[in-house]
């Protein structure tokens, strides 16, 4: 059985950190603002190894990982995607919302996937499906 043993966010004002203070769910904070994705994601390597992190799950994770990171954490990052993959990939965010919204599709949804050096191409775990309905907006 897993369980979610602690939090590890880019942004300290992320909506699921005051959520977690509630749960006493441990917080790793690790800044990428004025940092490169290398030194970024050699921090949070860093930091996953020394925590034993097992599983990694990526949810409104705005960075592109490495492919050194993808490489050394292969079949262990997993991302939800708000879309279902493959259609929108490589949207982050609202945008993806927005794109849904234009293109006039009916159906929607998020994707649980594998995390791979090609954006959203990693294998599909799980997908949900909803509706789109006329009044909807990206928010």
């Amino acid at each position: 059985r897993e369980e979610c043993t602690r939090i590890v966010t880019n942004r300290s004002a992320a909506g699921v950190v005051a959520k977690c203070q509630r749960l006493g769910i441990p917080i790793v904070f690790i800044p990428s603002k004025g940092r490169t994705g290398e030194e970024f994601d050699n921090d949070a390597t860093q930091k996953f190894l020394e925590q034993k992190v097992e599983l990694i799950l990526g949810i409104g994770f705005m960075r592109i990982l490495s492919p050194t990171f993808c490489e050394q954490w292969k079949e262990k990052v997993f991302n939800v995607h708000p879309s279902l993959l493959p259609a929108f990939a490589g949207g982050m965010d609202l945008n993806v919302h927005e794109e849904v919204i234009k293109a006039g599709v009916l159906e929607s949804g998020c994707t649980v996937h594998l995390i791979e050096k090609d954006v959203d191409a990693g294998l599909i775990i799980v997908q949900k499906r909803c509706n789109v309905e006329v009044i909807e907006t990206p928010d």
